[in-house]
């Protein structure tokens, strides 16, 4: 009795010792904004003069098992032109390199353990180098596109990515740990291998992180297409689609680009759980 009393101390005083894994959670960061001069981009038919600002957050999704970053946002280099850069129909501005608001998070990208990017345009890839140690989880498509021979013809520069050499590339949903609570979705149309993000928060419940699927809420409202998109028909299924997975699990819709998700939404080092 006195030796398995001994040994049930033990293994109790070794799990009081280990140290805890972390319980999911998500941060958001400030990586941008893109002021549209004409809005009708984002809605063909309509908003024709109309300005917009548009927010450009990514996420940090923390998980027992690891760290998925979605998307990087503008490159930290534009944070040196404080007026910003215009580039053919938008204003690009960054004020908060990406790489000090992880620091402040205590996850430096090298650490982090997946990248998964909505799709490979320069809002969303700026910064994707600064995860080379990460593996990439990109659908086939994207893949073909952003690494064959002609990614320019997708609005892709190579050279925000290129330092991305261990890949998992995808045909379809993937399911990033195991468990359900941290999926990427396929959502073609906006590029050729578009997708969305699926997380189920402890505390918040279910969530989808939009990417480009939609601009603001307008657009979802009505289905809008921006005249941009590499397919729009197969943007049109794509919003069917996932808005059909929406209503099945009861989640509720981050649009990241929408002005108003960039002015309420709690950025890091709050952490949403």
């Amino acid at each position: 009795m006195l030796l398995l009393l001994v040994l049930l101390g033990s293994l109790g005083l070794k799990a009081c010792q280990e140290p805890d894994k972390p319980k999911m959670q998500v941060y958001v960061f400030d990586t941008g904004r893109i002021t549209a001069f004409d809005a009708s981009v984002l809605s063909p038919g309509v908003d024709s003069g109309r300005v917009i600002t548009l927010g450009n957050p990514s996420f940090l999704i923390v998980h027992p098992k690891g760290t998925l970053m979605w998307d990087t946002g503008h490159p930290d280099s534009l944070t040196r032109f404080p007026e910003g850069i215009r580039e053919a129909f938008a204003l690009m501005q960054h004020q908060r390199p990406l790489l000090e608001q992880l620091q402040a998070v205590g996850v430096p990208p090298q650490e982090v353990t997946y990248l998964a990017l909505s799709h490979l345009h320069t809002d969303h890839a700026g910064n994707a180098n600064y995860f080379r140690n990460a593996t990439l989880l990109i659908q086939r498509e994207e893949y073909e596109a952003a690494f064959g021979r002609e990614p320019e013809r997708y609005l892709f520069a190579p050279g925000l990515y290129n330092q991305l050499t261990k890949r998992k590339v995808l045909t379809g949903d993937y399911d990033v740990f195991g468990d359900g609570t941290v999926v990427l979705k396929k959502a073609p149309g906006h590029s050729p291998g578009h997708q969305a993000l699926f997380i189920r928060l402890p505390e918040r419940g279910p969530v989808l992180i939009s990417g480009d699927l939609y601009h603001h809420a307008r657009n979802r409202q009505y289905r809008r297409v921006p005249v941009f998109n590499f397919n729009r028909d197969q943007s049109r299924e794509s919003i069917e689609d996932i808005e059909q997975f929406v209503q099945q699990q009861g989640a509720q819709v981050w649009i990241q680009h929408d002005p108003a998700f960039a002015d309420t939404v709690q950025y890091a080092p709050y952490a949403y759980r």
